[in-house]
């Protein structure tokens, strides 16, 4: 067992040797030595923002698809401008879905812009 630097507290934990070339090592060492930090937790940080990384992935390819479809919806409805009253109503009867509004991310409540991105809404409906 060895001691590891985590968070300003020496906590005991059990450990492993890995194999890595000399050169990873360095880069290791080096980072760590930046961080004023152990390997271990370098390659645990590096670890950790690998997975933050793959939850961004996956984040983009859902906007990816939201954006495929809004632009399937806006071709929808510039075919249908010359129907006259539908747009319009197909338009209200989104709006009307809207107002109720579900459960939004803390970052996002109490926003200010969101009333503002709200009116800019309402003037072009």
């Amino acid at each position: 067992m060895h001691g590891v630097y985590l968070q300003g507290e020496n906590v005991s934990v059990e450990t492993t040797t890995i194999r890595v070339r000399r050169e990873t090592r360095d880069k290791l060492r080096e980072l760590a030595k930046k961080s004023n930090t152990t390997i271990s937790n370098v390659v645990a940080l590096l670890l950790e923002r690998g997975e933050i990384a793959e939850r961004l992935d996956m984040i983009i390819e859902l906007l990816r698809e939201r954006n495929e479809l809004l632009k399937e919806l806006i071709r929808i409805f510039k075919s249908r401008e010359g129907e006259g009253g539908q747009v319009k109503a197909i338009r209200e009867e989104v709006s009307t879905s809207s107002e109720e509004e579900p459960e939004l991310p803390s970052f996002v409540r109490d926003n200010p812009w969101l009333e503002i991105l709200r009116g800019i809404n309402k003037k072009e409906g």
